[in-house]
Formats: structure tokens, C-alpha cells, sequence
């Protein structure tokens, strides 16, 4: 038996020495090594070498063979159901003797494993069951003696793993053994000291096989991507996914990704999950950071993205992918389910777009009306010019504006500004937000109306609501939108009729829905494009021919008169002739619009019936300032200086301050072009002794600070 006992030592011991990474460090918090590295199903087989502790003990040498079998279950991985099935064969000394003996028994009980770490495992078993006791000898040799017994088998283990799969273990165990029939010299116990080599079944979990399946996905997007969505997918989902914890422990820091292979540069991360419970089930939004490879697309492309999802279970990183499969649509392709998505087409930044823009406005420089609304002028402009390239309007033979807003999921197509100025041609979308991208790309602020079936372009004239008359003296000629006016352009009518019939038409279709509110929306491109930003565009120059710039100017400056002339003639037709007031706005419209030599006697008439007014003071040096009589002009601004400081003095909440401010300004450009910038910080020693007047010091410091600001470019003030 010694020899027996020193080889089960030895063969621990060399385990010991073949076994990576021995360790006998605390479990991690959460979940124990017996749980980490449980396996469903392991058999050993052993040896080992039994003595025993009665009377017979000397008189035999005693070995046994065994196989021992064991169930786990995941729910309860320390308590495992055990079978052992074996033999222990017991030679008698004495050379001859009938009384050598083997017993066969099956004991079925359990065994209480601990795990220590991934490396060392201990444990106890408790097993009972039958045995039989064959004497071979006992009848002369002519047949066996059988004796029937119980048995119970009590042991301990201490094993050591060199792979998940592997385990040799020391096995000591006391066996004890009652004989059911009358030979009963064997009964008692024994004890055994052993090796089992132990097979298990199953993945080692930190193997890169053993990845843990512990997600379910479940309601996939059937997804279509739109590439000119770009910017809205990076906070906005294209789709969703479910999903579930399958597994009974928590998964931790979960984190989902998304990623498409040549359209990301990286995955977007869509969500972070600090805890996922047993059986819970999350519904992420699938975001997506594409690159500008998606505005290379041209028809409709099948693409099969990755969902992909790592997670931290039972003390380790894990990570599963789910395929997903979407269309991306063509780069002009679009759903109307919001008319804001136009927005996304407009792209001012477009260095083709602000080279024509620029081309447009030096074209008609010379034409420019002042104190006529800028945007409104570009407008007219830029329709002109856009006529003149040849550009007309051409209904989508597939899916026209009408038929696909009427059909929100109905796929439309929208081309970029640059394409539809090469091509010349386009539907009203199309003319809208290339007509919108060249309004922002020279500097006004555009918008579009949707009207049912219809798409059009619109622009902030900058105008106050209530100076409605300055753009147009028929009210209903524009749209009040937050206090300022907004005009329409029926961009469909370029190259057949002018811009004022194409306002006209604008307004009109806006009026048919006066009593269907809901129906009609004016959208600006700024609101719009803090939802859908402008696309991304890989430039290049277009090679355009602009046509005849003097054409241009010409339809711009006959349309220009036939507003200015009108604004004119309701100015005119509304004044009473003894009326300072009524005459002082005539004379600031003739002034503004550049008819000084109209506006002179209206405004000395002015003067003459309210000679205490500032205003037509104002209005009338800027006459003289324009015709360069600086010295009228600036003995005009210091006689309204004086009165406007006196109305401030007396009351600092009138709106005399304010118009204060505008005057001196006029006689700081007035002495600026007179060569005297210098003499400006002066300008109010003529009303420093007024009575109630604010003092010399503090006037003369404002008048300074504004002639810093005036020079001979400064806008005039016009005092209404």
C-alpha cells in the first residue's frame, strides 16, 4: 500500500507543477468561480489504494478501480447528483487462500463542489448504494460465492485543472460496507487514498469559442436610409432593436453599436446600459454617423449593416453581433412625412453656388435701389438670372412633389442645387431649394410653403409688419411671420413670366388656403436646418455659362421701378398736403428711393408747417447731404441735435434718445466727408448750456463714441 500512497502524492504534486496560473484569489464580487467555470456533465476514473481498518487489514492487499459520474445544473452548480461505479479487489497473503475477493458496487448520492479559483477545486462526496462480494475460489473453483452488501462511500477532493477540460484530483475516502447474508468478516470500514483523473464537457468560458450567447434579438427594422438624412441619423434613429437578457444573472455595462463597412468610419455608439435585469428587455434606437460615402450612391443599394452589443456577465467582457439588412436609397431620394426634410437639400456653402450668387449681385450693382429692401432686389435678381441660364420648371415623370406629399412613404426625388443647374431642368422642389440655397448663399435669410400637392420658395424682406407699404402698398402682397414680411416666389414660373407675377402667384396660392390654416406652411430654412442639416458635397467646379448679365439687369431694374414707383405713388395718393407728418414719410420715401430733387420741397413744406419737428429736419439734411450741400446738410442736423437733446433731457424713456443717436451719426459721416472727423467730438457744444440738457462732458463723449462708428459709408438715419 505504501508504494500505492506515494505515487498518489507524487502525481499531486506534479499536477501541481503542470497546472497554469494556480491561484487562490478571492472570487470576484458577484459571481463565484464554481459558477464561472461550472460545466454540465464530468466523468473520472481512479485509482486507489484501500486499506482496512478491522482485523482483516493484514491479511489482504487491496486496490481499487472506480468511475465516478456527475450532473451540474447551472441554478445550483456546488451541488451536483454523483454515481460511482466500481470494483475493489482484496488479494489474500497467504499463497492458496480461498478467501481473495472482489466487490462491485453502485453508489448513487451527491457531491458539494467548490471551485477556488480557475485552476483548484475542492469538494466531499456522500454516495450509498449495493454491493456484491464474489469469492472466485470459495467453492473449489467450480463456480463463484456471491455475497450481497450496502455500502456507503464518504470522501474529499482536492483537484487541480492544467485546462477548463481536465482535473486531476487527490481523492481520500472512508468507505463503509454490511454484509446481507452471512459472511460478515469484511464488514466495516476502509480507507481509500487515491488519484481520478477527471473529464469535463463544455467551453471554457474565457476561451474565445466559449462566447457568452446571453442576448436576444427580436423586432429587426426593415430600414430604408436616406443619404441626404445624414446629419438626422446621428441623433435620430433609422430603426430600433429589442433586446433580452436571456440569462438568470444581470448583464452590466451593456453598450450598442452600430457599424456599415465603407459608409462608417466608426460605430456609433446608440445606447449605454449601466444594468440589464434577468429577462429584461431594452428597445435601443439605432443611430448612425455615415461618412461621405453615402452621397456617392446613385439608384438603390442592398447593404447589410452590424448590430453589435458588449456586455460584462460573470466577471467578463462579452460581445454579440446581429446582422441587419436596409436599402440605402439613391443621395436625392426623399420621404415626405415632414416637408422640413427640403431643408437638408438647401446647401449655401456650395462654393458654385456663392460664385454665381456673387456673379448675380455684381451683374446688377449699378441698378440697385436704395432703402428698397435688399432681399427683395436679390430675389428679383437672382429669378432673372436663373431665366436667363434657361432654367425651367419640369414635372418628376416618376414621382411628382403632388403625388409623393400626398403619399408619405412614397420615395421622392430631390436633386442638389448644383445638379439642377447643370441640368437645367427640375421639378418645384428641385427650382425651391436651389432658388432657397442661392437666397442663403449671398447672405438672406430663405424659407419654402408647402400648399397641397406644391412646394415654393420664399424670402424675409427684413420689413416690418407695420411699414407693410415700403414693400408694397397692398397688404396682401406679403406674410407676417414674428413681425417681419415674408414674399413668395413661384420659382415653377422661371422663364416664363417676371418675378412680380411670380410673387403675385406665390401670394395667391398661399390666400387659396386662408380657410384651411393647416393646409399651408412657411417654413425657414434656418428652423428646418436645425433639424436636417444641408448635405455634405464633395465640390467641384460646374464650368456654368451665366448668360447675358445685361439682360439680367435690365428685367431686375424694370421690375425694381414698378415697385418703387408704386410704393411712390400710395405715399403720394395717402399724404395731406397740409399734413407735416404724412409729408415728412412722402419726402423720406423720395429721399430713399433716390428722388432727392422730389423730395426737397416736400420736405422744406414739412419744415415750414412744423417748424419744431425734428424730423423732417433729419430728412432734409439727408436730401442736402445726398445733392453733397454738407453745409445745409449739416446746419439741418445740429438744429434737430438741439431739439432732440432738449426732448431727451426732458423725458430719458422718449424715443428721442434713440434718435439722437441716429442723428449724430448723420453729422459724423456729414463732417466726414467734409474732411472734418476730427470736429465731430464737438458736435453738442452748441446745446451745452440748454437748460436741463445733459452735460457738455457726458454729449460730448456720446457724440465721440458715435464719430469712432460714422464714416462716409454709414447708412443715413431717417427719421420716420
Amino acid at each position: 500500500m505504501k508504494p500505492l500512497a506515494s505515487f498518489s502524492w507524487g502525481a499531486l504534486v506534479l499536477a501541481a507543477l503542470l497546472t497554469p496560473g494556480l491561484s487562490f484569489g478571492a472570487e470576484p464580487s458577484g459571481i463565484s468561480f464554481t459558477e464561472r467555470y461550472w460545466s454540465p456533465f464530468s466523468m473520472g476514473i481512479g485509482y486507489q489504494s484501500v486499506t482496512s481498518l478491522g482485523s482483516s487489514g493484514a491479511l489482504y492487499d487491496t486496490y481499487g478501480l472506480n468511475g465516478i459520474f456527475r450532473l451540474s445544473f447551472q441554478a445550483f452548480p456546488a451541488l451536483q447528483p454523483a454515481l460511482r461505479l466500481g470494483l475493489t479487489q482484496s488479494t489474500a497473503r497467504e499463497i492458496g487462500s480461498p478467501w481473495s475477493h472482489t466487490d462491485y458496487y453502485g453508489l448513487l448520492g451527491a457531491v458539494w463542489a467548490h471551485r477556488l479559483s480557475k485552476t483548484f477545486e475542492v469538494g466531499a462526496e456522500l454516495t450509498a448504494g449495493p454491493s456484491v462480494s464474489v469469492f472466485p475460489d470459495i467453492l473449489g473453483g467450480t463456480e463463484s460465492g456471491l455475497n450481497a452488501n450496502i455500502a456507503a462511500n464518504a470522501g474529499a477532493f482536492f483537484a487541480m485543472a492544467p485546462s477548463y477540460n481536465f482535473e486531476l484530483a487527490f481523492t481520500p475516502a472512508l468507505r463503509w460496507q454490511k454484509a446481507l447474508g452471512a459472511l460478515t468478516d469484511y464488514d466495516g470500514f476502509t480507507l481509500g487514498l487515491g488519484i481520478t483523473a477527471q473529464f469535463r464537457l463544455g467551453e471554457d468560458p474565457d476561451s474565445a469559442r466559449a462566447e457568452p450567447r446571453l442576448l436576444r434579438f427580436s423586432d429587426l427594422p426593415a430600414a430604408a436610409v436616406f443619404p441626404a438624412m445624414q446629419s438626422w441619423y446621428v441623433k435620430n434613429p433609422l430603426g430600433s432593436v429589442t433586446i433580452t437578457n436571456t440569462d438568470r444573472l444581470p448583464l452590466r455595462d451593456v453598450q450598442v453599436s452600430f457599424y456599415q463597412k465603407g459608409y462608417m468610419d466608426a460605430p456609433t455608439v446608440c445606447a449605454v446600459i449601466p444594468e440589464l435585469k434577468a429577462g429584461e428587455s431594452k428597445t435601443v434606437g439605432l443611430l448612425a454617423s455615415f461618412n461621405q460615402e453615402v452621397f456617392r450612391t446613385e439608384g438603390v443599394i442592398p447593404l447589410t449593416g452590424e448590430i453589435s452589443v458588449t456586455y460584462e456577465t460573470r466577471n467578463r467582457s462579452a460581445s454579440q453581433t446581429q446582422s441587419l439588412s436596409y436599402d440605402l436609397q439613391d443621395k436625392s431620394a426623399i420621404l415626405w412625412d415632414d416637408d422640413r426634410k427640403a431643408a437638408a437639400f438647401i446647401t449655401p456653402s456650395d462654393s458654385a453656388l456663392r460664385n454665381y450668387a456673387s456673379y448675380i449681385r455684381q451683374a446688377c450693382k449699378t441698378q440697385a435701389v436704395p432703402g428698397l429692401s435688399e432681399s427683395v432686389q436679390f430675389s428679383c435678381e437672382l429669378y432673372y438670372a436663373l431665366s436667363e441660364l434657361g432654367i425651367l420648371y419640369q414635372s418628376d415623370p416618376v414621382t411628382p412633389f403632388s403625388v409623393s406629399r400626398e403619399t408619405a412613404m412614397a420615395v421622392d426625388s430631390v436633386s442638389l442645387p448644383r445638379d439642377t443647374l447643370k441640368r437645367i431642368t427640375g421639378d418645384c422642389d428641385d427650382l425651391t431649394v436651389l432658388f432657397a440655397s442661392l437666397l442663403e448663399a449671398a447672405g438672406y435669410e430663405s424659407g419654402f410653403i408647402t400648399v397641397p400637392g406644391h412646394i415654393y420658395a420664399a424670402v424675409n424682406t427684413k420689413v416690418a409688419a407695420a411699414q407693410y407699404a415700403d414693400l408694397n402698398p397692398d397688404r396682401a402682397m406679403s406674410i407676417n411671420l414674428d413681425g417681419e414680411l415674408w414674399i413668395p416666389v413661384e420659382v415653377t414660373m422661371l422663364g416664363r413670366e417676371g418675378f412680380l407675377e411670380a410673387w403675385r402667384r406665390g401670394m395667391a396660392e398661399w390666400a387659396e388656403c386662408e380657410e384651411r390654416p393647416a393646409d399651408r406652411a412657411l417654413y425657414t430654412t434656418a428652423s428646418a436646418q436645425a433639424l436636417y442639416r444641408p448635405v455634405s458635397l464633395r465640390e467641384a467646379d460646374l464650368g456654368l455659362q451665366y448668360g447675358s448679365a445685361a439682360a439680367v439687369a435690365s428685367n431686375f431694374s424694370r421690375d425694381a421701378k414698378k415697385l418703387v414707383d408704386g410704393i411712390i405713388a400710395y405715399y403720394t395718393a395717402s399724404s395731406k398736403k397740409d399734413s407735416p407728418a404724412d409729408l415728412n414719410r412722402l419726402g423720406l420715401r423720395l429721399a430713399r428711393y433716390g428722388f432727392p430733387d422730389k423730395a426737397l420741397p416736400v420736405l422744406k413744406q414739412a419744415v415750414k408747417l412744423d417748424g419744431e419737428s425734428p424730423n423732417p429736419l433729419i430728412n432734409l439734411g439727408n436730401v442736402f447731404y445726398v445733392n453733397k450741400d454738407y453745409g445745409q446738410a449739416l446746419s439741418h442736423y445740429r438744429l434737430a441735435e438741439t431739439r432732440l437733446a432738449e426732448q431727451a433731457a426732458a423725458d430719458p424713456a422718449s424715443s428721442a434718445a434713440a434718435r439722437l443717436d441716429g442723428v449724430r451719426s448723420n453729422i459724423s459721416r456729414c463732417l466726414a466727408s467734409m474732411g472734418r472727423a476730427d470736429d465731430a467730438k464737438g458736435s453738442p457744444a452748441a446745446v451745452a448750456a440748454a437748460p436741463g440738457s445733459p452735460s457738455g462732458a457726458d454729449m460730448a463723449k456720446a457724440a465721440s463714441e458715435s464719430a469712432k462708428a460714422a464714416s462716409a459709408d454709414t447708412p443715413l438715419y431717417f427719421a420716420e
